[in-house]
Order: structure tokens, then C-alpha cells, then sequence
């Protein structure tokens, strides 16, 4: 995972996460990979849920992983299979990324995923995000994760630049997410802060007005005038 210094911002880090927490309550999405701490089912939703929608892959992840439980059952099938079910939903390509892993899985570790983070970030098509969801969902380690989503959310909470070219390798943001990762509930928080990225806090149209952490957000604070504007513009037509 990525490591670094701490961005220099004054933000109330138990406040995040008691209002995320909180909120996630009654907010909290459905889906299957949700519903398991097994390690497999865990990474093999990552690697599925790269570039790709949860609601997306969720039609089809139940089936596959009833077909194939195991890295090794995934290993041995055919190549073709593999492809074919993945095509439904456009994810062709992401059958060898699969492939690949399970028999990455199976010779290195006897078919077994690994629960450090250096053994995680050595598989095929697992990068820092993929590691620290694993580590933290199946394994309950206190470790943050950051995609592109979350860096939204981060970025405008606390009003900081990336300096990165890819904001989510930013080893800066991986260090005020992991400030903010709650001890012992590492695994609420982070499904909240996702959950918030992907309703709440979205890309085009943020929806300020119910984000339980507009008044903590840098953003809100510094376009709070020209949000109630347009609000109050889209009430009135």
C-alpha cells in the first residue's frame, strides 16, 4: 500500500467517522460480496470491480462464484468459459486479469490468498486499492483504501491538491485516509466512505443538502453561496 506524510490540514478525524458511521446506518448498500469475509470471494470481487459499476458486476458475481468457489477451480477451467461469462457485461477482457491471479494464487500460495500486503501487491491485477480492501474486508486490519471515488470524497473534504498524476497513488491521501480509519471498524467506515462516493458525493452533482459531512467539507465551505443558488434555481422552475 502507499505510505507517506500526513497532509498539513486541521480536520476533526473522529468527527468523520462518527457522522459516516452513523449515517451509513440506514444507507449501507447490498451486495453479495458484502456478505462474506472469505478472502477469495473478497479479491476476486476487486479485481471484478476494477473500472467497473458494483451494481455491474453484482449481476453476475453470484453465479460465478457458485461455479467457481475456489482460485484452483478457476485455474483449471477453461480459458473460453471464463470469457464467456464475463462477456455479458462487457468484461471479456477481465478474464485473463482473472485467470492470471488464481493461478498466481495457486502456485505461489497452494490456492490460498495471502494476508500480508507485500504478497498482495506481487499478485497480477492487484495494486494498492485492491490490497488494502483485502486486508481490511477479509482480514480486519485497520487499513485504509483509496480509488479514484475516494479521492473525490478526500480531496474536497479537506481542500487539498494531489500532486500525483495519479491522484490515487497520492501518498498523501493515503496517509490523512488511514489518519481517518476508525480503530477496531475499519471495515464500516470504509464500505461508508465508498457508499458516500458513490451516492452522495458524486462526480457531477454532489448532493450537499444530505452528505453528513457538509459542514466539516472544504468544498461546501467555499461554494456553499453558489450551491443554495442554483438549489434554490431548480426549485423555483
Amino acid at each position: 500500500m502507499c505510505k507517506g506524510s500526513p497532509i498539513d490540514v486541521v480536520i476533526d478525524t473522529a468527527g468523520v467517522a462518527h457522522r459516516l458511521l452513523a449515517w451509513h446506518g440506514d444507507h449501507c448498500r447490498r451486495f453479495p460480496w458484502r456478505e462474506s469475509r472469505d478472502p477469495f470471494t473478497i479479491l476476486l470481487a476487486e479485481v471484478m470491480l476494477q473500472r467497473t459499476q458494483a451494481p455491474q458486476a453484482a449481476r453476475i458475481f453470484a453465479d460465478f462464484l457458485s461455479r467457481y468457489p475456489t482460485a484452483a477451480s478457476v485455474a483449471e477451467a477453461d480459458p473460453i468459459v471464463i470469457e464467456d461469462i464475463l462477456a455479458g457485461l462487457g468484461l471479456r477482457h477481465r478474464a485473463r486479469r482473472v485467470i492470471a491471479l488464481c493461478r498466481a494464487l495457486v502456485e505461489r500460495h497452494g490456492g490460498r490468498v495471502p494476508d500480508d500486503s507485500g504478497s498482495l501487491d506481487a499478485l497480477p491485477g492487484v495494486g494498492p486499492y485492491s490490497v488494502g480492501a483485502v486486508l481490511c474486508f477479509a482480514f480486519g486490519r485497520d487499513t485504509a483504501i483509496v480509488d479514484r471515488n475516494i479521492v473525490r470524497v478526500l480531496t474536497r473534504l479537506v481542500g487539498y491538491t494531489p500532486s500525483a498524476t495519479r491522484p490515487h497513488t497520492d501518498r498523501g491521501l493515503w496517509a490523512l485516509a488511514l489518519s481517518l480509519v476508525p480503530h477496531g471498524r475499519a471495515r464500516e467506515y470504509n464500505l461508508a466512505l465508498l457508499d458516500l462516493a458513490a451516492s452522495i458525493c458524486t462526480a457531477r452533482h454532489p448532493r450537499h443538502d444530505v452528505c453528513p459531512l457538509a459542514d466539516l467539507c472544504h468544498y461546501y465551505r467555499m461554494h456553499a453561496a453558489d450551491i443554495e443558488a442554483a438549489e434554490m434555481r431548480e426549485k423555483q422552475v
